[in-house]
Order: C-alpha cells, then sequence, then structure tokens
C-alpha cells in the first residue's frame, strides 16, 4: 500500500509512506501517523518505507504499476493555465525519483491548455486524465500514451 503525507493540504511536496496492510495494526493508523508518539512510531517504522520530502503534486494524480509509482506533481491552485505539468516516475524499491517529464495538453492552441487535476497512469506507457472547465461547465477525458516511459535513457 503506497500513500502520500501532505505537511498541509496546500502543500505539493510530500513524503511516499509504503507499507504492508497486514503489518499495521489498526488501518486508521497510518492517518495518524505525523502525530503518533515516538514508541509507537518506531514500531511501525521497521514494517514501513519513508520516501524523501518529493514534489508530488495534490495527490489526486498518484497511482502505481508493478515497478514505478507515478504522480503528475501539478498544482492544483492553477485555474485556466497553460503552464506544462511534470510526471514523476518514483521506484517503488528505494521511493527515490527516477525519471521526470514534462507534458502538455491542448485543444487547438497552446494558449488553450488542458492542465489536468487528476489521473491513473494504467501503465508505464499510459495515462487517462480528467480535465474540468468550470466555465463552460463540461468534463473532457484524455488518454495519454507515450512512444516511451520506461527505457534506459
Amino acid at each position: 500500500m503506497y500513500a502520500t503525507m501532505y505537511k498541509s493540504p496546500h502543500n505539493t511536496r510530500a513524503h511516499i509512506v509504503a507499507y504492508k496492510l497486514k503489518n499495521v495494526p489498526n488501518r486508521y493508523i497510518m492517518q495518524k501517523l505525523p502525530w503518533l508518539p515516538w514508541g509507537q512510531f518506531t514500531r511501525l517504522a521497521s514494517k514501513i518505507k519513508i520516501s524523501p520530502y518529493i514534489k508530488l503534486g495534490h495527490g489526486q494524480a498518484f497511482s502505481a504499476t508493478h515497478k514505478y509509482i507515478y504522480a503528475i506533481a501539478n498544482d492544483h491552485l492553477l485555474r485556466h493555465s497553460s503552464q506544462s505539468e511534470e510526471i514523476m516516475q518514483i521506484s517503488k524499491k528505494d521511493l527515490q525519483i527516477k525519471r521526470i517529464w514534462t507534458f502538455k495538453i491542448w485543444n487547438k492552441s497552446a494558449k488553450d491548455g488542458r492542465y489536468m487535476h487528476n489521473a491513473t497512469f494504467l501503465n508505464d506507457n499510459k495515462f487517462v486524465a480528467v480535465y474540468h472547465s468550470s466555465t463552460k461547465h463540461r468534463f473532457e477525458y484524455w488518454e495519454v500514451t507515450a512512444m516511451v516511459i520506461v527505457g534506459n535513457q
């Protein structure tokens, strides 16, 4: 199981916490991880891995494949942005960033950018994402396939 641990709802950087659910005595304890007494934390820490503090975005575009965790590290407070976004590929083995890519989605013109707030990675080469236009009152669903995401680059 993988979870993100943010210091506040407005942060775009967080820790990834990896743990085996069968080793956690109470399924709600992981929500309280930052506030646990030191003794209780050290008992759990032998059974969990915690990443360094890394850019993960707002946490709604976070998913995993067999070998990697993927996050679209965007800022959820941006509205109607035409900025590029970043994909973080994080190794499950050591919870370190392996690769970073930038991407941009637009419709007709680069000025009409589609800033993705939610996404799920289906495999190491494909993700599906949702774009919401509050001014036009509509949602768009995008499937994005990369030629090479996993490779020896």
